[in-house]
């Protein structure tokens, strides 16, 4: 499926619409979010030819992760990336 034509078409909405009402570049932004793993194994290890046996030091977070989100401003600013760690907020005093 070929999205070009779609996406083009929206993008000639956006800018028509902004066109029309005077809106500024610098208040139109773009984010997206990805997980990243908290502490991703090494496939391999280093150590001295012959050794029988490697001991892998871990911080017992193999499977956590959290999200990081990235965002930009329409005129090109890009915003400090926010992170997101899963589980129960400690400070109520953010809310």
């Amino acid at each position: 499926m070929h999205k070009t034509p779609k996406l083009t078409s929206y993008l000639m909405y956006v800018r028509s619409l902004r066109l029309k009402t005077n809106f500024p570049l610098d208040m139109i932004g773009a984010m997206d979010e990805t997980p990243v793993w908290l502490d991703m194994e090494a496939d391999t290890t280093l150590d001295f030819i012959g050794k029988k046996s490697n001991s892998l030091k871990t911080t017992g977070h193999e499977r956590s992760r959290v999200t990081v989100v990235l965002a930009a401003k329409a005129e090109g600013t890009k915003l400090p990336p926010f992170i997101v760690f899963n589980g129960k907020r400690r400070d109520k005093g953010m809310d």
